[in-house]
Formats: C-alpha cells, structure tokens, sequence
C-alpha cells in the first residue's frame, strides 16, 4: 500500500488500465477510493474487475476506483497471483494523500522517507524547484537528496549487474581455461611425438596429414567433454532454477550454443600447437 496526490500516474509515467485516476477531488470528508494494480486484480478478484468492489486499507473502507498498469518492485512476500523473481508485480494499492489519517501518516513515515517526484525535461530546474516548494511549505523540512529517475532504477538493479557481471567473468575464465588446458595437451604431444612424425613424413606422409592428426584428437576429446558436459548439466540445472529468473533452463539453444563455443575455443587450441609440424625438417628430426 502506498500513498499518492492527484497526477501520480501520469507524472510516473504508469497507464491507466480501467477506471479513473485519482483527482483533486478526493479529499478528506469525501468518499475513500483506492487504485489497485493489475496484479491486484490477478490475485483478489480473478472473478470480475475490481471497480466498484470496496477494500479496507489505512484504516478506512474505500472502493476501488481505477486499475493502473503493474510496477516492478522487490518481492516482499508471495502468493497465488504473484510472480517470482528479483524484482515482480507484486499487488499494490495507492490511497490518496489527503484521505489518510494521521496516525497512519506517522506510522508510515516510522519505517519510510516521503518521496515528491515531479516530471520535468531539465533535472537541475526540477531539482531547485522541488526544494524551492518544500520550503515554502516548511522551511524545517530537510531535502535529503535529489536524484534522477535513470539514476534511481540504477541503483536498484546495482546488485544484479553486478552479479551478473560475476557470472560473466566466471564463464570466461573457465573457457580460458580450458583453452590453455587443451593447448597445453596438444603442444605436450606435439613435442614427444617430434620423432614419430619426422619418420612418418620421412616415409612419406605430409605435414598437412600430420597436423589434421594430431588436431582431430584434441577436437574429438573436446566434442566428448561437451556431451558428456551436457548430459551431466540437465540434472544440475535444479541446483542453479532458484537462481535464473525467466530463463528456461532446458533451452535447447542454450545446451548447443555452449557446445559449440567450446569446440570452436578446443579446436583453436589443437591446431595452434599442430602447426609446429608444418616446420618440422624430416632430417635433422632423425638425426637428433
């Protein structure tokens, strides 16, 4: 539940589904109304629309005069209805300012900051007009801070970003790692087996032949880590669900995509050291 003035929505630039916004109109001594969000209407009234039905909130019984459009918030709590996720629809219902009580007023403002938001096209002109009012109005109340709207919904995702951020680091260093790993392989190989291919080329195989041999095997022990990557990853997927929010984790594309980079990153890695042997010399190999 929250509190707003007249010109809410449309300040904050959230649609109006069904219904009426609130007006200057509701105030005290006039009837209670409440907007709820269409979330709201998914979990209390799937039955029919919510206008015209009555709510008791604030300590206050109101009908329901308007549906606005749902707002990502974090989750507070869960039901019927009720999305998951970091940020969700949750069901809210907006009350008009004026039509609060006081005891209500201090509750609120106990565990919340009163926010005054104001659409502007200059955020610096926004900002000393906004202080300007509120002084006028009290000049004992303090403005804590300003911010931009992009400013604020940046702040909100801050932890996200960052972890996924993480994530994405993780995942480039483990294919890094399995590049270097695969190299380092094939390039160990490559040098024990000098002697072995400076005879076969000395008996009349070529270089080409020689490194298409040498490149297919670290490839085909790439393209059978994949597999088995894959069949091992769909049971471990239920580990990670609770972390992965509207991604389906049995994505085909996802399980072919991985598949492929990892063969492409192994198959870069086997012919790098492969190629050494196009400048092997058949007789100064047999004579070391």
């Amino acid at each position: 539940m929250s509190y707003a003035t007249a010109g809410f929505l449309k300040t904050m630039g959230i649609r109006l589904t069904a219904g009426r916004d609130l007006s200057e109109d509701d105030r005290a001594g006039n009837p209670g109304v409440a907007l709820v969000s269409e979330a709201f209407q998914r979990a209390y009234s799937k039955d029919r629309s919510a206008i015209g039905r009555r709510i008791r909130v604030g300590g206050a019984e109101r009908e329901i005069v308007g549906i606005m459009g749902d707002v990502k918030m974090r989750p507070s709590f869960g039901g019927e209805g009720i999305d998951s996720g970091p940020l969700v629809s949750l069901p809210l219902v907006v009350v008009p300012v004026a039509q609060t009580t006081d005891a209500y007023f201090r509750l609120v403002h106990t565990w919340f900051t009163p926010v005054w938001t104001v659409r502007s096209r200059d955020a610096g002109f926004a900002a000393t007009a906004l202080e300007r009012a509120i002084k006028e109005a009290d000049p004992l109340l303090p403005v804590s801070s300003v911010r931009a709207m992009e400013g604020v919904m940046s702040a909100a995702m801050t932890e996200q970003r960052l972890l996924m951020t993480l994530v994405g680091v993780l995942a480039g260093a483990a294919i890094l790692l399995a590049a270097v790993g695969v190299h380092g392989v094939i390039a160990h190989s490559v040098a024990e087996r000098r002697r072995e291919f400076g005879i076969r080329i000395a008996l009349g195989a070529t270089a080409v032949d020689a490194v298409r041999s040498v490149s297919l095997g670290g490839i085909a022990l790439a393209a059978i880590g994949a597999l088995a990557g894959g069949l091992l990853s769909i049971p471990a997927t239920s580990l990670v669900r609770s972390f992965i929010w509207r991604v389906d984790v049995n994505d085909p594309w996802t399980y072919a995509g991985v598949a492929v980079a990892l063969l492409v990153v192994a198959t870069v890695a086997s012919v790098l050291p492969a190629l050494r042997l196009l400048r092997l010399n058949p007789a100064e190999t047999l004579r070391n």
